[in-house]
């Protein structure tokens, strides 16, 4: 029919086309058939790897202020002068850039002494007295005798996404307000691409 249509230098200008086409259909499929599913290997490699990472920082962030906490809660049972109280408080989270407030609980579930960042005396005055006995937070790590992590929570102290940690010590719990917002400023900062979103969800799924 083309032939019949175009004549013999139709048939030739088609043949020459098809030479020309073939090769680069037959790149396509193998594209289709090699690099697409290896590209797909290499992402799903590369977002493991993130998420390792992430999971990693995370996690050391969370620990160090734990190790602080710890250590203010070994200074208070050996302490037995309530007055020096602050004094080891204030000491202790000036070390820190994440945690942003420290507590000193009583059995009682009284504030015995508190110290906030960047020494707000004012605030830490209203405070000192408040009483946590209802906090979930605080009665688990009184019952359990463990170190227990509160979900995410708004705070109150200079607003952003805190978390709160209760160590027991012998005779009173430490409870500390770990601020999230240093974790944030790292999530950018690993981002690839502006408009890459990474999220860090606590043990209930919430970011």
């Amino acid at each position: 029919c083309v032939y019949k249509i175009y004549g013999k230098k139709g048939v030739d200008f088609l043949l020459v086309l098809l030479v020309a086409i073939i090769p680069f259909v037959f790149l396509a499929v193998i594209g289709l058939v090699w690099f697409i599913p290896k590209f797909g290997v290499n992402l799903e490699t590369h977002q493991i790897h993130l998420s390792k990472i992430t999971a990693a920082k995370a996690e050391n962030h969370l620990i160090r202020s734990m190790t602080i906490l710890h250590g203010v809660s070994a200074f208070i049972d050996t302490c037995k002068d309530k007055s020096n109280y602050q004094r080891i408080l204030s000491s202790q989270i000036e070390t820190s850039k994440s945690l942003k407030a420290i507590y000193v609980i009583g059995p009682d579930g009284k504030v015995e002494a508190v110290s906030v960042k960047n020494a707000n005396k004012d605030q830490e005055k209203d405070l000192k007295g408040l009483d946590l006995s209802g906090n979930s937070t605080f009665q688990k790590a009184k019952n359990r005798k463990e170190p227990i992590w509160s979900d995410t929570f708004l705070s109150v102290i200079g607003g952003g996404l805190s978390v709160a940690l209760a160590v027991p010590g012998e005779k009173n719990i430490i409870m500390g307000e770990i601020d999230l917002g240093l974790l944030t400023e790292y999530l950018k900062q690993i981002s690839v691409t502006k408009d890459q979103m990474i999220m860090v969800l606590d043990k209930r799924g919430q970011v």
